[in-house]
């Protein structure tokens, strides 16, 4: 590993793992950015031999590893929290990679670009999904506010955020399996944290086949559970028919230019 002393890093990549078959190009993701001021925090859950044969080639550039059993991603997040130094902290979990080699140079462009007291403590950007039924790239609005957050959530490999933010609200709830991230976010919200889009191309791509893919009843309960605290009784009947309403013009939207497209063929 490497063991190069350096305090304060500006970013702090953290990657947490249990048997992901698709490992390997996140830590090659990782190691190739053009911009090399970052620590790499890696947590693995105590993974078989063939994932520990894949960590082993790249030990070199990481600066803390640990491979045991843990309670979750979000424990394993939380341990890489407390071992993390650097300025912004990026979760990039097995599985998943920056959009390219030139994400972390783009992003700190981004950040320079911001006066010291105007700095968010978020910035967030545009990822791509990668599923079975095909490529989704999102189209995150400029402005994160409850009713975005009630129908949608910022992806934690697209985002990155101030270290300071997780002394002022906490770390990630590990008693959820798969939503802590979503709480997490609207905790952010809630007590005032600033928000900021970075713009001009997406900054990672997902692996849609992920762990809330998997367990989506569980998501659903574990989202539903984690909105009544958030929002009001008044709030969430509203925002259901707004979301609705939304759903009902897409549709009709979608049906009409595919109408256009035959009578033109």
């Amino acid at each position: 590993m490497n063991n190069i002393e350096n305090t304060s890093p500006k970013f702090s990549i953290i990657t947490v793992c249990l048997n992901d078959p698709n490992l390997e190009q996140t830590c090659e993701s990782i190691v190739n950015q053009s911009f090399q001021d970052f620590e790499w925090i890696v947590i693995d859950g105590g993974s078989d031999r063939q994932t520990q044969d894949i960590f082993e080639k790249y030990k070199y550039r990481m600066n803390y590893f640990v491979s045991e059993k843990d309670n979750g991603i979000y424990d394993a997040m939380n341990k890489g929290i407390i071992q993390a130094h650097g300025e912004w902290f990026n979760f990039m979990n097995a599985g998943d990679r920056f959009y390219d080699s030139d994400i972390l140079k783009f992003v700190v462009g981004k950040i320079n670009e911001v006066k010291m007291d105007d700095k968010p403590d978020i910035f967030y950007g545009d990822d791509i999904s990668k599923k079975e039924n095909g490529i989704f790239v999102s189209d995150l609005p400029c402005c994160i506010d409850k009713y975005f957050m009630y129908k949608a959530t910022l992806r934690h490999q697209a985002s990155f955020i101030v270290a300071s933010s997780f002394k002022r609200i906490g770390i990630y709830d590990s008693s959820l399996r798969v939503c802590s991230d979503y709480k997490w976010f609207l905790c952010a919200l809630k007590h005032g944290l600033e928000f900021r889009k970075i713009t001009g191309c997406p900054l990672a791509i997902m692996d849609g086949n992920g762990i809330g893919s998997q367990m989506t009843h569980i998501h659903l309960e574990e989202r539903k559970c984690v909105q009544r605290d958030f929002f009001s009784s008044d709030e969430l009947p509203a925002f259901a028919v707004r979301l609705s309403k939304e759903k009902r013009l897409i549709a009709i939207n979608f049906i009409a230019s595919k109408r256009a497209e035959n009578k033109n063929h």
